[in-house]
């Protein structure tokens, strides 16, 4: 998307760049405008719905990819459009997207365009407004859109940890989590490896969940797909990430950002995933993983939503 992305509109071979339409971040477009200087579609369809941008990563593909898919709540579309979304380089519609958008309901046909297949004209473009801003703002209604899962508490001992032991540390986070995860065990926790389970499995456990907990990580923003979310929530910084206050806030979420008990804070280069950048990702080492477990788990003592 380096060339520019977006839609446009045409007026007697003259385009106009629809505002809104781009990747916005930090209050600021990530992306040029769509390059037009001899643009001409390579395919066409009469209707669509816009969806944005495709994003191969969990947590950017639920918070920015399903960021206008509210619409499809408030107004009565045909089932026959498509959701139309612009894919970078390399990115392609997988199976767990799919899985994703039938677990909030959306059946409808969904169309990639990239700089493989070329522009698309589309005779009626329906463009939602985003719903979401990253680092800026979430609306309330992503949530609810997105929520279509009923939160269902197994009383007080549905507690969660959402471990990346499987990850290793190269991602960053705590290099003792095995260890944290044993103690946790030991006290009734379930300790789940996501990357393990389908969407609808994993959705599950978090919707029978009153504690959640766990290094700061995307899997943590699947509880965006459970409705009315009450329990409580703990985040192990890793990248003091801001989004996950924001979707707190949206959420009306009882969440805390906490630091692990002692130890130190390690700095490795990693190559981002989206940007292809080197960032300094930080590792927890030496913590002390007997106390750091308590905290968690009496952490369950906060008071929860009651609306069983």
């Amino acid at each position: 998307m380096s060339s520019g992305a977006g839609v446009v509109t045409s007026n007697d071979g003259d385009f106009d760049y629809v505002h809104g339409t781009g990747i916005r971040r930090y209050s600021r477009e990530l992306v040029p405008r769509s390059q037009t200087k001899g643009l001409v579609a390579n395919q066409s369809i009469s209707r669509a719905i816009f969806g944005g941008y495709v994003f191969d990563h969990f947590g950017h593909f639920l918070l920015e990819s399903l960021s206008r898919v509210w619409i499809d709540q408030t107004q009565e579309f045909d089932d026959s459009l498509p959701v139309v979304w612009i894919g970078g380089r390399g990115v392609s519609i997988r199976p767990w997207m799919i899985d994703v958008c039938r677990q909030i309901g959306l059946k409808r046909e969904v169309m990639l365009i990239d700089i493989t297949t070329g522009a698309l004209a589309v005779e009626e473009l329906v463009v939602p407004q985003a719903s979401c801003e990253l680092h800026e703002w979430i609306h309330p209604e992503q949530l609810r859109r997105l929520g279509t899962t009923p939160w269902r508490p197994n009383g007080s001992e549905g507690k969660v940890w959402l471990s990346r032991v499987g990850m290793g540390t190269s991602h960053g986070g705590l290099a003792e989590e095995a260890e944290v995860e044993q103690v946790l065990a030991g006290s009734g926790w379930s300790i789940v490896r996501p990357e393990e389970l389908s969407i609808e499995e994993q959705v599950d456990v978090l919707a029978g969940a009153s504690h959640v907990a766990g290094v700061e990580g995307s899997a943590l923003h699947g509880l965006v797909l459970v409705g009315g979310f009450g329990g409580t929530i703990d985040i192990i910084r890793r990248n003091s990430n801001t989004n996950y206050k924001l979707v707190a806030l949206a959420g009306g979420w009882n969440q805390r950002m906490i630091n692990p008990v002692g130890g130190r804070v390690s700095l490795a280069p990693v190559t981002n995933s989206l940007t292809g950048e080197l960032v300094a990702v930080p590792t927890w080492e030496g913590i002390d993983t007997g106390v750091t477990a308590l905290a968690i788990d009496r952490s369950s003592r906060r008071a929860v939503r009651n609306e069983f």
